[in-house]
């Protein structure tokens, strides 16, 4: 939150988002992107997926 405090340009990237899926949990990235005013991207860099 810090961060944005600077008024500079921000994104927010859920790295791993597989792993909540595996534990049958879910991130709404949208609701964050709401909350925060910011982009949120789900992603899984070890796949190449995402973003």
């Amino acid at each position: 939150m810090q961060i944005l405090e600077y008024n500079m340009p921000v994104v927010a990237v859920l790295n791993r988002i597989d792993l909540a899926g595996e534990k049958g949990e879910s991130i709404d990235h949208e609701y964050l992107e709401q909350e925060l005013g910011i982009p949120v991207i789900p992603t899984v860099a070890v796949a190449g997926k995402g973003g």
